[in-house]
């Protein structure tokens, strides 16, 4: 197959990493805007408001009451005014709780929808400049072939300027064999002619060839 090297670069692997995390809570946030929130939050949300409710009613009741006692003259005039702090403190708070009730379950907004649609767009677009960066860090073989020679091993430094090799490789698949003839042999080789190719490595074998090419050397 194709021989493939990578180019080691951290920073890129971290960058890659941090727009995954990122795509991810972006698209979660528009899953949520898109579907609204779960039935147990908007749960926990009305028992939030309820009890919002009983403590302000009874801080108004607590109120009323020492405001007729004041009339009376049986309580100062600075507790009525702290009972009525604490009951403007706990309207206060369950008009909060019903707000949030309210952002819960009413419909999301359009322009919402659109901010958080552009910002997922927008972090796909990084991964995928992430994606394509890494990419070019493989150095990819124009061949299918066998490595023959490495010049360069993990770890050590590459450069474009001036290019760096890292590797070598080679089709041996099909083999050339370049002989020397004898020039009173020649004329009886041509083009497209079967050959047989014997060589001290391989004793007692022999390999069938094609002339691919006649060439002469002065």
């Amino acid at each position: 197959g194709d021989a493939i090297a990578q180019i080691e670069n951290d920073d890129l692997k971290a960058q890659l990493a941090g727009a995954e995390a990122t795509l991810i809570v972006r698209e979660n946030e528009l899953l949520r805007l898109k579907t609204g929130a779960r039935e147990q939050e908007i749960s926990a949300s009305k028992a939030e408001l309820r009890q919002a409710e009983a403590a302000s009613s009874i801080a108004r009741s607590n109120w009323e009451r020492r405001a007729v006692l004041l009339v009376k003259q049986a309580v100062s005039k600075e507790a009525v005014e702290q009972a009525r702090a604490d009951y403007d403190t706990a309207q206060a708070r369950r008009d909060e709780a019903a707000q949030r009730l309210s952002l819960l379950v009413s419909p999301p907004r359009s322009e919402d929808v659109a901010i958080a649609q552009s910002n997922l767009d927008a972090a796909k677009a990084r991964l995928a400049e992430t994606a394509a960066q890494i990419e070019k860090t493989f150095v990819r073989s124009p061949i299918g072939g066998v490595v023959l020679k490495l010049y360069r091993r993990t770890g050590e430094t590459v450069s474009n300027f001036p290019p760096t090799p890292v590797a070598s490789v080679g089709d041996i698949g099909r083999l050339r064999v370049r002989a020397d003839i004898d020039e009173t042999d020649v004329a009886g080789i041509a083009l497209g002619q079967t050959v047989w190719i014997t060589a001290d490595a391989y004793r007692g074998r022999r390999f069938r060839g094609t002339v691919a090419q006649i060439g002469f050397q002065l």
